[in-house]
């Protein structure tokens, strides 16, 4: 497991010597990804009101022509234009939902942070966490707070295979 993003350690929740489970948070670092990745996602919903507007306007027009095709004051042409700006912008609606989807994939199941910060835990929500890739014992805790995040697996020593008492203590 290596590191997906860079940032600096904020937060250590383990030592040397300590059991940990796959998937327990170690730390906690703060990047400058988490920032951009939720300026993208919000821009992107953004996106996708616009997108919904000119698609509800796009859909009134064709009523609209339609309405005035059938009493011969509009033509054939400007219905069938106004049918394909409203594809058109039922394409720009679904691309806007795929753009939100992929933000918040990329900053939930990539980085491990919500996509919204929910009120009063802002602080915690900015910050990635640094998870066990196994069952183990920490071996070292080559981490600490202001340092730079990089892999822990080599940290970990499974379960299933002791070390012997000075590596699980990293003496």
């Amino acid at each position: 497991m290596g590191v997906v993003s860079a940032g600096r350690v904020e937060q250590v929740y383990v030592k040397a010597g300590a059991a940990v489970r796959k998937g327990q948070v170690l730390a906690r670092m703060h990047s400058h990804d988490v920032h951009d990745m939720r300026a993208a996602y919000l821009s992107a919903q953004s996106e996708l009101s616009r997108a919904q507007a000119a698609s509800a306007l796009a859909h009134k027009n064709v009523e609209c022509t339609q309405r005035l095709y059938d009493l011969k004051a509009a033509s054939l042409e400007e219905l069938e234009r106004a049918r394909q700006e409203s594809t058109n912008a039922d394409t720009t609606v679904r691309g806007a939902q795929i753009a939100i989807e992929r933000e918040r994939v990329h900053l939930q199941e990539t980085l491990g942070v919500p996509a919204e910060a929910k009120p009063g835990q802002e602080q915690e929500s900015e910050l990635i966490p640094i998870r066990s890739p196994g069952d183990g014992y920490v071996l070292e805790q080559d981490i600490s707070r202001g340092a730079g995040g990089r892999s822990c697996q080599r940290c970990i020593h499974d379960w299933r295979h002791p070390a012997p008492l000075d590596a699980r203590l990293g003496q």
